[in-house]
């Protein structure tokens, strides 16, 4: 992972965002996008100041909301589900609960890889945006330029 990140970004002390637009132009997860549509309300939350990867909230029948983030760096992703008051990581792509399972499976299916929680919490050798870090986390790499992911 860690030489993606360095091929995506270039110059790892100033790290080049401009990957972030031509992904999407290019929109390559459209069709994972369209799949999800079928199964569950899949709602845009990207927000391309911050994120460097695709932001859906997903609703499911059984009332119940996930936050899937699909890196715009390549094909991996992580899952939350989230609650009236906070989010929470799925960590484990072979969940017994059955939702959970299923989405696993669709992202899985599309070529995706899960990263674990502990991967999203190690730091790399990229400078952080975040003014108070001097390096960003593999979540902060991979997901979303600023913040930390759910716990």
């Amino acid at each position: 992972m860690l030489r993606k990140i360095w091929a995506v970004y270039g110059d790892l002390a100033r790290p080049n965002y401009s990957f972030v637009d031509k992904v999407l132009r290019k929109d390559p997860y459209r069709e994972l996008i369209d799949l999800m549509a079928q199964y569950y309300r899949p709602e845009d939350h990207t927000d391309t100041n911050e994120d460097v990867a695709y932001r859906l909230e997903i609703s499911t029948d059984d009332s119940r909301a996930f936050m899937v983030e699909l890196s715009f760096l390549g094909p991996v992703y992580c899952l939350f589900e989230i609650s009236k008051s906070r989010a929470f990581f799925v960590s484990d792509a072979t969940s017994v609960d059955l939702t959970e399972a299923r989405i696993h499976e669709t992202i899985a299916n599309a070529g995706f890889a899960h990263v674990p929680t502990e991967t999203l919490d190690r730091l790399t050798p990229l400078r952080s945006r975040d003014l108070d870090k001097e390096y960003a986390t593999f979540y902060e790499a991979l997901f979303s330029v600023y913040g930390s992911h759910a716990t």
